[in-house]
């Protein structure tokens, strides 16, 4: 774990006392996380297109070099979105009105609430249990990752590049995420 919380989410150049006070606050609390697979190295920042700061954490699965999930936060100095980014490229806006997209706009919220509230949604999605189910059949391999608490898929990969269903139980599960009690 590096020792310097300026590691994580490096922001070149502050746009406003807001912006660095959530920035340095989310930082201190990213810091602190102890959860293998998230280091600084797996970061993004950028600017959303009305210059919101926008900052990204990649969740993989190291084994199999595959990320999984690009976790998204945007924050314009008078609140924070969350959610997970559609692309992984951060080119699209999250949509609010999304089941899984969270935005919290507080009169009087503080940069510190706005980056404490990001934090523990990040936190929450870190510890989820993730499995990765392997079916290996005559002509292909294909894998397929979801959540363990919702069965929820997340992504999949196939040796002939096919979406397939109905194959019946996996051969093997893998639990390639489970930080539950970390």
């Amino acid at each position: 774990m590096p020792q310097d919380p300026s590691e994580w989410f490096e922001i070149g150049h502050y746009r406003s006392a807001a912006e660095q006070a959530f920035a340095e606050t989310l930082r201190d609390r990213a810091h602190a996380w102890r959860i293998p697979g998230s280091s600084p190295d797996h970061t993004l920042v950028g600017r959303g297109g009305d210059d919101r700061l926008v900052l990204a954490l990649d969740i993989s699965d190291q084994e199999s070099k595959v990320c999984l999930r690009t976790l998204r936060i945007e924050f314009d100095g008078t609140g924070v979105v969350l959610g997970e980014d559609e692309t992984g490229q951060l080119v699209t806006d999250l949509d609010p009105t999304l089941p899984d997209v969270f935005a919290r706009r507080d009169s009087g919220g503080t940069p510190a609430l706005f980056a404490s509230f990001a934090a523990d949604w990040v936190e929450q999605e870190l510890r989820r249990r993730i499995e990765r189910h392997e079916w290996t059949r005559d002509g292909f391999c294909h894998r397929r990752w979801l959540f363990a608490d919702t069965g929820k898929s997340i992504v999949w990969s196939d040796s002939c590049n096919t979406p397939r269903s109905n194959l019946g139980p996996p051969d093997r599960i893998i639990v390639v995420r489970d930080f539950s009690q970390a």
